[in-house]
Protein backbone atom coordinates (compact mmCIF):
# COMPACT_ATOMS: atom_id res chain seq x y z
CA UNK A 1 0.00 0.00 0.00
CA UNK A 2 2.78 2.34 0.80
CA UNK A 3 4.48 1.74 -2.64
CA UNK A 4 1.31 2.82 -4.43
CA UNK A 5 0.67 5.97 -2.43
CA UNK A 6 4.97 6.62 -2.75
CA UNK A 7 4.24 5.69 -7.10
CA UNK A 8 1.24 7.81 -7.24
CA UNK A 9 3.12 10.83 -5.30
CA UNK A 10 5.82 10.81 -7.90
CA UNK A 11 3.60 10.14 -10.73
CA UNK A 12 1.93 13.85 -9.31
CA UNK A 13 5.32 15.37 -9.12
CA UNK A 14 6.54 14.16 -12.84
CA UNK A 15 3.28 14.48 -14.52
CA UNK A 16 4.58 18.14 -15.19
CA UNK A 17 8.02 18.46 -16.47
CA UNK A 18 9.67 21.40 -14.81
CA UNK A 19 10.39 23.13 -18.76
CA UNK A 20 6.90 22.98 -18.77
CA UNK A 21 6.22 24.76 -15.16
CA UNK A 22 8.57 27.85 -16.86
CA UNK A 23 6.30 30.28 -19.17
CA UNK A 24 7.40 32.56 -21.67
CA UNK A 25 8.33 35.22 -19.01
CA UNK A 26 11.00 32.54 -17.66
CA UNK A 27 8.70 32.47 -14.27
CA UNK A 28 7.75 29.31 -12.57
CA UNK A 29 3.81 29.02 -13.72
CA UNK A 30 2.23 26.36 -10.96
CA UNK A 31 -0.02 25.69 -13.66
CA UNK A 32 1.72 24.13 -15.88
CA UNK A 33 2.25 26.54 -18.73
CA UNK A 34 4.80 26.23 -21.21
CA UNK A 35 5.98 28.85 -24.38
CA UNK A 36 6.47 27.39 -27.78
CA UNK A 37 9.03 30.42 -28.78
CA UNK A 38 9.29 28.85 -32.13
CA UNK A 39 5.54 29.27 -32.84
CA UNK A 40 5.11 32.33 -30.49
CA UNK A 41 2.23 30.13 -28.55
CA UNK A 42 1.57 29.37 -24.69
CA UNK A 43 0.07 26.43 -23.72
CA UNK A 44 -2.45 26.84 -21.23
CA UNK A 45 -3.08 23.45 -19.44
CA UNK A 46 -4.75 23.80 -16.07
CA UNK A 47 -8.05 21.48 -15.94
CA UNK A 48 -8.74 21.90 -19.99
CA UNK A 49 -8.79 18.89 -21.81
CA UNK A 50 -7.35 19.11 -24.60
CA UNK A 51 -4.90 21.93 -23.17
CA UNK A 52 -5.64 25.56 -24.79
CA UNK A 53 -3.03 27.42 -27.29
CA UNK A 54 -3.30 30.71 -27.08
CA UNK A 55 -0.93 32.98 -29.49
CA UNK A 56 1.77 35.41 -27.78
CA UNK A 57 3.30 35.22 -24.24
CA UNK A 58 1.28 34.68 -21.44
CA UNK A 59 1.26 34.04 -17.18
CA UNK A 60 -0.74 32.97 -14.73
CA UNK A 61 -2.95 36.24 -13.56
CA UNK A 62 -2.09 37.45 -10.33
CA UNK A 63 -4.17 36.70 -7.08
CA UNK A 64 -4.00 40.59 -6.10
CA UNK A 65 -5.68 41.64 -9.67
CA UNK A 66 -8.90 43.05 -9.80
CA UNK A 67 -9.63 40.25 -12.46
CA UNK A 68 -8.65 36.96 -10.17
CA UNK A 69 -11.14 34.57 -10.35
CA UNK A 70 -10.69 31.49 -8.04
CA UNK A 71 -12.89 29.07 -10.73
CA UNK A 72 -11.61 25.37 -11.45
CA UNK A 73 -13.94 25.73 -15.07
CA UNK A 74 -12.30 29.78 -15.86
CA UNK A 75 -9.00 30.39 -16.21
CA UNK A 76 -7.55 33.80 -16.35
CA UNK A 77 -4.34 34.49 -17.90
CA UNK A 78 -1.78 38.34 -18.51
CA UNK A 79 0.45 39.56 -21.05
CA UNK A 80 3.10 41.65 -20.51
CA UNK A 81 0.41 44.86 -21.33
CA UNK A 82 -1.39 43.69 -18.61
CA UNK A 83 -4.23 42.05 -20.87
CA UNK A 84 -6.73 39.79 -19.46
CA UNK A 85 -7.58 36.88 -21.17
CA UNK A 86 -10.20 34.59 -19.43
CA UNK A 87 -11.00 31.32 -21.00
CA UNK A 88 -13.48 28.59 -20.81
CA UNK A 89 -14.00 25.57 -22.66
CA UNK A 90 -16.11 22.55 -22.06
CA UNK A 91 -17.05 19.30 -24.15
CA UNK A 92 -20.48 19.31 -25.50
CA UNK A 93 -22.70 16.33 -24.91
CA UNK A 94 -23.75 14.65 -27.89
CA UNK A 95 -27.10 12.04 -28.10
CA UNK A 96 -26.66 8.95 -29.25
CA UNK A 97 -29.57 9.39 -32.28
CA UNK A 98 -27.36 12.58 -32.97
CA UNK A 99 -24.15 10.84 -33.34
CA UNK A 100 -24.57 10.42 -37.62
CA UNK A 101 -22.23 13.00 -39.34
CA UNK A 102 -24.67 15.00 -40.89
CA UNK A 103 -27.42 15.33 -38.21
CA UNK A 104 -24.47 15.59 -35.88
CA UNK A 105 -23.40 18.87 -38.15
CA UNK A 106 -27.13 20.46 -37.81
CA UNK A 107 -27.26 19.83 -34.22
CA UNK A 108 -23.69 21.25 -32.96
CA UNK A 109 -24.93 24.08 -35.55
CA UNK A 110 -28.22 24.99 -34.34
CA UNK A 111 -26.49 24.57 -30.47
CA UNK A 112 -24.21 27.15 -31.48
CA UNK A 113 -27.07 29.58 -33.16
CA UNK A 114 -29.23 29.28 -29.82
CA UNK A 115 -26.40 29.56 -27.36
CA UNK A 116 -25.11 33.12 -29.41
CA UNK A 117 -28.74 34.28 -29.52
CA UNK A 118 -29.10 33.70 -25.59
CA UNK A 119 -25.60 35.10 -24.80
CA UNK A 120 -26.80 38.51 -27.06
CA UNK A 121 -30.11 38.78 -24.63
CA UNK A 122 -28.10 38.62 -21.75
CA UNK A 123 -25.45 41.23 -22.90
CA UNK A 124 -27.99 43.87 -23.87
CA UNK A 125 -30.88 43.41 -21.61
CA UNK A 126 -28.91 42.16 -18.54
CA UNK A 127 -25.91 43.67 -18.34
CA UNK A 128 -26.51 46.65 -20.57
CA UNK A 129 -23.71 46.54 -23.01
CA UNK A 130 -23.59 47.82 -26.11
CA UNK A 131 -22.68 44.83 -28.88
CA UNK A 132 -20.85 45.12 -31.91
CA UNK A 133 -20.45 42.04 -33.94
CA UNK A 134 -16.50 42.08 -35.27
CA UNK A 135 -15.94 38.88 -37.22
CA UNK A 136 -17.66 35.78 -37.66
CA UNK A 137 -17.47 32.98 -39.79
CA UNK A 138 -21.01 32.33 -39.23
CA UNK A 139 -20.22 28.43 -38.64
CA UNK A 140 -18.43 27.52 -35.24
CA UNK A 141 -17.35 31.08 -34.22
CA UNK A 142 -18.07 34.47 -33.67
CA UNK A 143 -16.59 37.84 -31.36
CA UNK A 144 -17.99 40.63 -30.64
CA UNK A 145 -17.37 43.83 -28.68
CA UNK A 146 -19.07 44.63 -25.30
CA UNK A 147 -19.04 48.17 -24.55
CA UNK A 148 -20.57 50.30 -21.84
CA UNK A 149 -19.43 53.65 -20.00
CA UNK A 150 -17.18 52.11 -17.33
CA UNK A 151 -15.65 48.94 -19.25
CA UNK A 152 -15.41 47.22 -22.68
CA UNK A 153 -14.28 43.91 -23.81
CA UNK A 154 -13.91 41.43 -26.16
CA UNK A 155 -16.21 37.78 -26.37
CA UNK A 156 -15.37 35.41 -28.27
CA UNK A 157 -18.35 32.61 -28.71
CA UNK A 158 -17.00 29.18 -30.72
CA UNK A 159 -17.62 25.64 -30.83
CA UNK A 160 -15.57 23.04 -32.52
CA UNK A 161 -14.88 19.06 -32.55
CA UNK A 162 -17.90 19.03 -29.90
CA UNK A 163 -16.27 21.74 -27.63
CA UNK A 164 -17.31 24.95 -26.74
CA UNK A 165 -15.17 27.92 -26.60
CA UNK A 166 -15.60 31.04 -24.85
CA UNK A 167 -12.31 33.47 -24.76
CA UNK A 168 -13.55 36.89 -23.27
CA UNK A 169 -10.26 39.74 -23.67
CA UNK A 170 -10.57 42.14 -20.64
CA UNK A 171 -8.38 45.50 -19.57
CA UNK A 172 -6.65 45.48 -23.52
CA UNK A 173 -5.59 48.78 -24.50
CA UNK A 174 -5.41 47.14 -28.28
CA UNK A 175 -7.80 48.68 -31.24
CA UNK A 176 -10.76 46.50 -32.08
CA UNK A 177 -9.04 44.39 -35.15
CA UNK A 178 -5.96 43.80 -33.07
CA UNK A 179 -8.14 42.58 -30.13
CA UNK A 180 -10.73 40.18 -32.55
CA UNK A 181 -8.13 38.39 -34.39
CA UNK A 182 -6.39 37.62 -30.83
CA UNK A 183 -9.19 35.89 -30.00
CA UNK A 184 -10.10 34.45 -33.32
CA UNK A 185 -5.99 33.06 -33.90
CA UNK A 186 -6.26 31.51 -30.06
CA UNK A 187 -9.71 29.61 -31.15
CA UNK A 188 -8.39 28.64 -34.70
CA UNK A 189 -4.78 27.14 -32.97
CA UNK A 190 -7.19 24.92 -31.17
Amino acid sequence: MKKIICLSIICFFISCKSSEKINGFLEHDCTCRKYDAGSNVTFVHNSFDPILKVPGKWRELSMNSKFYNNSKKIVCISNEVDAVLQLFQFEIPICNPCKQKIINHYFIQESFVNNIKKRLNFWTDYEKYAVTLLESNEENYSVYLLSRAEEQKCVLIGMKNHIYYEFTLISSNLDEKSKAKILSDSFNLN
